[in-house]
């Protein structure tokens, strides 16, 4: 699994981005906590509208890093990020969708899918991964938010099915890519979900001991991997972003770090380039 990415600042706002999907006809990255306007201990690129800070500084975050990146902030469309693993196809018409309060949210999903260049794909993540796939020969792409419920209902497989069945997309020209996350070292969970993990996967990687024996170790990045190459994804075309949103407080809101209500939220976007109307 390739790893090389870059961290790129552009009027203060920082991203990571994978450079396996440099030249493959998309814009994407996933934020860090660089360049907005959150107090802290939010500070200073919140996107988690259900976090508790008012909801116009939260836009005003949207609105620099669309600014900074060459993004149209009416073309987001926001996951109902419901820790699931269902994937819906959005349009043009579904633009502002999750983001714009006068508008509703989508049904319930994790995971989106498109082969609109006006749509810019967006989920919200503080230690679950976002998964990026990119299929460049038929100008198709997907993107998703997966927690542990979600990875292990292997949502990155369920991107790759739905665009096949939409859009004709083969796994072989795939490209897919995990984003920052929590990793396996620091991932810790009850023993009733790690025994899920071991009931679904087999790659004694994913799952680890602990020194309680009521909890476990799971690695989600490793988990996404083995889903992807499940699907047929070929292994030179899988990709991660190797950072660890727990122990990298300085570039990253967590969850299980700092607990809800004193953490923010990172951002992961994906559009086509090109060919808009």
């Amino acid at each position: 699994m390739r790893g090389d990415y870059t961290l790129r600042m552009q009027n203060g706002v920082g991203i990571v981005t994978s450079d396996m999907l440099d030249g493959l006809g998309v814009l994407h990255g996933f934020t860090t906590r660089y360049g907005g306007k959150s107090a802290a201990p939010l500070d200073t690129l919140n996107l988690g509208f259900n976090r508790p800070e008012p909801r116009d500084i939260i836009t005003k975050n949207y609105r620099l890093l669309c600014a900074a990146y060459g993004l149209d902030f009416d073309k987001l469309v926001l996951v109902s990020y419901v820790h699931g693993n269902n994937v819906l196809e959005v349009t043009r018409k579904d633009c502002g969708r999750g983001i714009n309060p006068a508008l509703p949210k989508l049904p319930d999903c994790d995971g989106i899918v498109t082969n609109d260049p006006d749509v810019v794909l967006f989920t919200l993540h503080a230690d679950c991964s976002a998964l990026f796939v990119v299929d460049a020969k038929r100008r198709a792409i997907g993107l998703a938010h997966a927690g542990w419920r979600g990875t292990k209902g292997r949502i990155g497989a369920k991107l790759i099915e739905k665009m096949h069945t939409l859009y004709g997309t083969d796994s072989s020209d795939v490209y897919a890519v995990i984003s920052p996350c929590i990793c396996g070292k620091c991932y810790e969970v009850g023993r009733d979900v790690g025994e899920e993990f071991l009931s679904e996967f087999v790659d004694e990687r994913i799952i680890a001991p602990h020194s309680d024996p009521e909890k476990m170790y799971i690695d989600i990045r490793l988990a996404a991997e083995d889903s992807f190459l499940a699907a047929g994804v070929p292994s030179e075309h899988i990709g991660h972003i190797p950072c660890c949103t727990y122990e990298r407080d300085e570039l990253f809101y967590s969850y299980r770090r700092t607990g809800r209500d004193k953490t923010g939220a990172m951002g992961a976007f994906l559009t086509l380039q090109g060919d808009r109307t």
